[in-house]
Order: structure tokens, then sequence, then C-alpha cells
């Protein structure tokens, strides 16, 4: 049975006794894990240490979150509240939807099927509730709705005295990211704002004056001072053997944050900008034959289609290719060959999951595994039991894994970049985590070849 992802609610409950004067949330993270299986399954947190910090319960007596900037959602009978990082109660479980605080401000809902408001970190009502649905605040405005005539969801912003700083007017609202928002007008507008700014996806800013007019088909949120958007050019008919029907074909380009095209919408695919300033594009043509190109937000090109047979994105200066001549690995920024792999994901905080090629005959490991840029293994074991959250280290250089590995009484594999399995305990020794962990090692021992043969050294 999988586990729920500890970036999701892990839905257990237990009784926590609020201490002297419920005391403010600590700003050390925690690490929620989970071990045993349906009505034995326990979850607790731990430090960047492996020592438990909030003590295990079964999850049918306590539900509890991630930590989001050292708090943690709780629900006890149907209720919810925050407890800190030594399970100390800061908000009580009283109500019936809390967030975690974001810009000073809680979400909060007191009853199931009432409104919903705002509270500060001492429970003070901070804006009241009056709302059938609330969001975090984001850039100052918080994106809320109300339920109109006949289901309709309408959305406006909150500014953080509780005002409408932008009118119930849309259908479609994203938060704010960069300051901007994705929006879709509402019928209920009025005709006269539907044909001045268009009826169809765009923009706008804290303010609410629109950036763009409304005159997209498909847009993503802004990234990097960058937005996707796109027209629909065409429609592609299917019918294999196990679907039937239509597809609708877009051209995709990009606009700054002036809402300024960038690039013209002339793509096939097209995927965010990164940090980097990089963009992954697709170009096909008239028989859909597609080639991938890299796109720089000046308007130009770093790699383009016809460079490479195969190019992912870039992600802290690499990118996995296959070129014309059939060598697959991860090349740098400038093209530059850095090393050799089968196939593998972008680089997240120096690591990515790679694969390389392998003797089945001596590794009985595979050769897939986290490596750093240099593409060398960061763990004297392989990881084959696991799926990490985000394929990421956070700034304590802790990863979070949920394991699928059939036989163990453990939901939650936690790593840390140097010091190996901090959780469960006792799983650093060669030859532990069996069915999760794989030694290479051992395993080449076993099969009488050396690690330098297993490594296909």
């Amino acid at each position: 049975m999988r586990s729920l992802s500890t970036n999701g609610l892990l839905i257990s409950i237990f009784v926590i006794t609020c201490h002297t004067g419920c005391a403010t949330a600590q700003s050390v993270p925690r690490y929620v894990v989970c071990m045993g299986e349906k009505d034995d399954k326990t979850c607790g947190a731990i430090n960047e240490l492996g020592e438990v910090k909030v003590a295990f319960q079964k999850w049918s007596k306590r539900a509890i979150s991630h930590f989001d900037n050292g708090l943690s959602r709780t629900i006890i009978d149907g209720k919810e509240g925050l407890i800190d990082t030594d399970a100390t109660v800061v908000i009580p479980p009283n109500y019936s939807q809390l967030s975690t605080p974001s810009e000073g401000l809680i979400v909060f809902r007191q009853s199931e099927g009432g409104k919903c408001g705002f509270l500060e970190l001492d429970e003070t009502v901070a804006i009241e509730p009056s709302w059938d649905g609330c969001f975090a605040f984001r850039f100052g405005r918080a994106k809320v709705y109300n339920v109109a005539g006949e289901g309709d969801r309408l959305f406006g912003f909150l500014n953080s005295e509780g005002d409408l700083a932008i009118d119930l007017v849309f259908e479609v609202a994203s938060s704010f990211f960069e300051s901007r928002a994705l929006v879709k007008l509402s019928p209920n507008a009025g005709p006269e704002l539907i044909e001045k700014l268009g009826s169809k996806l765009g923009y706008v800013d804290r303010d609410g004056n629109p950036v763009t007019k409304f005159e997209f088909d498909k847009a993503d949120q802004f990234s990097n001072g960058m937005a996707m958007v796109a027209r629909k050019v065409g429609e592609h008919a299917y019918d294999d053997e196990y679907s039937q029907g239509v597809e609708d074909i877009f051209a995709y380009g990009f606009i700054n944050l002036e809402g300024e095209l960038v690039w013209p919408m002339e793509f096939r695919w097209a995927e965010d900008f990164n940090e980097a300033g990089f963009a992954k594009v697709d170009i096909c043509d008239e028989d859909d034959e597609c080639k991938a190109g890299i796109i720089d937000k000046d308007g130009g090109w770093k790699f383009r289609p016809e460079t490479y047979e195969y190019i992912a994105s870039f992600s802290e200066g690499l990118a996995f290719v296959e070129t014309h001549e059939g060598w697959k690995g991860y090349v740098d920024e400038h093209g530059e060959k850095v090393f050799e792999a089968s196939n593998g994901t972008p680089f997240v905080n120096g690591v990515a999951d790679v694969k390389f090629w392998f003797d089945d005959e001596l590794d009985a490991c595979g050769s897939s595994g986290l490596v750093d840029t240099k593409g060398e293994y960061i763990f004297p074991f392989r990881v084959v039991g696991a799926f990490t959250v985000d394929r990421s280290f956070d700034e304590n250089q802790i990863m979070v894994a949920d394991i699928f590995a059939k036989g163990t009484d453990y939901h939650e594999l936690v790593l840390h970049r140097e010091r190996g399995v901090i959780w469960p305990p006792g799983w650093n020794e060669p030859g532990a985590g069996e069915g999760v962990l794989c030694w290479p090692e051992l395993e080449a021992k076993k099969k009488g070849a050396s690690p330098s043969e297993l490594e296909g050294e």
C-alpha cells in the first residue's frame, strides 16, 4: 500500500495537550515519517539528525501534515489546529479548515459549510469570514470566491486589510505569481468589460489593471519573469486501439512581465523558463515531425532544434541530450559533454536520478541512482524501492522519499546528502534496508565480481 505523500495531509489523529502559553512556532524543520500498514500505521516527525521530535501515534488518532515554516496542521475528531516542531499546540484544533500562515495570515473556516476568513497566529480574526472559498496570501493579495446563481464561482482578490482590491468578476483566477495573476472574465462581468478586454485568458497586476488583453486559449503562471501563452491553431483526430477522439493543437509562445510577446506563438510545445533564463521548446514541420531546442529570455536560440537528436530542459547548467551520432548523456550550457548516461532527470540542488548502461549478469542493483553533477553516485547504495517526492535535497540537505517496496513496515525513507539514511534507524550499514536499498559492493561479492566491474569500469 502506498502511503500518502509527506507534502500532503497524513490522515492520522491524536490528542495534543496545549503547553503553557501555547508557544509560538519555531523555525526548526521537522520531517513527517510513517511506519506500519492500515490500522497499525503510525506517524511522527524527526529532525535532521533522525531524532524523533513529535512522538509516533496511530493515524487513527492523529492527522499531521508536513511542516511549513515550523508549523504543521493536525486533525483531532475532524477539527484542525496547528502545532509547532515540538508538538506544542499553537492553535487548538477547533476549526473545520485551517492553513499554515502565509504572509502572516491563516485561512480558517469555523464550521463545515460556513464562510472562510483569515486569522493571525494568536487567533485574532484579521479578516471576517465572508467568503465561500479562501486561498493563501501571495504578493499581498489573497484569492477568494463566492458562489453565484447556479453554483458558478466568482473570483476576486483581497488586500491584507480584507478589502476587495480586485472585484469578483472572474470565472478563472490563479493566485499571484511574480505580481501577476492569470484570469478569465465571468460572463457575469458584463458585456462592455468583456468586449473591452476579451473573453479568454489574460493577466492582471495587483491592482486589477490588465497586463495583457484576455486573448489566450491557454496560458500559464509567470515563472522567472516569463509566462507561456498559446492559441489554438487546429485539431488532430486520433483513433487507436485504446481510444478515439479529437485533440486540440496549440501554438505556444512567451510574454514578459509587461505583457510583451517576447517569443511569437510558433512552438508546438514549450516548458517554463528556468532560473538561468532557458526554456525547452518543440518545433514541428507539416508532417508533424518535431525537434526540440533551447531558447533564451532575450528571444534568441541557445541550441537550435537541429543541434541534437533529443534535448531535455536545462537545470543547474546541465541538460540530458542525445546527439545525432547516438551519444547520450549530460552536456553543459556550451554544449560540452560532462558525463555519459542512458537517461536521467533534471538536476535539483545538485542531484539527479540517472541511469547508466550496465551488465545484467553482474549488476543486480541496476545502474540507476542519485548522482552529483559529475555523474558520480552520492550514496554507496541504490534506492531501488522508493520514489522521491520532489527528487531534491532541502536547505538541510534532507530528501524524503515514499517507499513502494513490499514487505516493509516503513512508508518514508529520509536521506541526508552526507550522512546517508537517517530514517529508518540502522539503515546505514551495508546490507541494511532489504527490499528498499541495494548495496552494489555486496551484490558484486555474491556474484564473484569486483565493485569496479559492477560499475562497468
